[in-house]
């Protein structure tokens, strides 16, 4: 193995062993914007239902927001449910899309939306899982095809993780708050394991 092998694959076990500076901090103090969720990065108290009603919260006060994206924010933070965070997804995209809209209010709403569908997911939604399973993929295809190993794994490890939660529509099992970071290290011991056979 030559020294840049040797740094390659020191700086990959580095962030496995602390994905934070991709992912964001393992307990986050407020939600994590969409460039650290596709790495795998971690609800606000580790509950979807804390996390959407935190990120829906300050915008449902803004004035300028039209009444049926507010309506559609309220729903979602009283009753946090994968269809209750897909409705306020697209209301907020169309909110964004609307003429006339403030210059100063698509920015935000467009943020929210793009978090929403890692919500419904952990709802149960196995086709906003399947959503955002492919925009993990396509960071990691493009940090892989960049020669990003360790960002390419992170987001790999997280596309794996949401395509198997797409396998099944959970919408109807009572949600329960978890990390993700367990059940994204599952991925890295496998790897480990697959490793040491060769």
């Amino acid at each position: 193995m030559t020294n840049t092998a040797y740094r390659e694959a020191s700086a990959i076990r580095a962030l496995i062993l602390n994905p934070e500076p991709i992912s964001g901090p393992r307990e986050p103090s407020s939600p994590l914007p969409l460039r650290e969720r596709q790495f795998g990065g971690e609800f606000l108290l580790w509950d979807a239902r804390a996390d959407m009603c935190a990120a829906l919260e300050p915008i449902a006060r803004r004035e300028d927001l039209p009444s049926e994206t507010r309506f559609a924010l309220k729903s979602a933070i009283t009753k946090p449910t994968a269809a209750t965070a897909t409705r306020a997804e697209r209301a907020l995209l169309a909110a964004c899309e609307r003429k006339g809209a403030p210059e100063n209010l698509s920015a935000p709403l467009y943020d929210a939306a793009m978090i929403l569908p890692y919500h419904a997911a952990a709802f149960g939604s196995a086709e906003a899982a399947a959503r955002i399973s492919a925009r993990s993929l396509d960071a990691a295809w493009l940090h892989l095809r960049g020669g990003d190993l360790g960002r390419g794994w992170l987001a790999l490890r997280a596309a794996l993780l949401w395509a198997s939660d797409a396998q099944e529509d959970l919408r109807d099992v009572k949600y329960t708050p978890r990390q993700n970071f367990d059940r994204l290290t599952a991925f890295d011991l496998q790897a480990l394991v697959r490793r040491q056979m060769i």
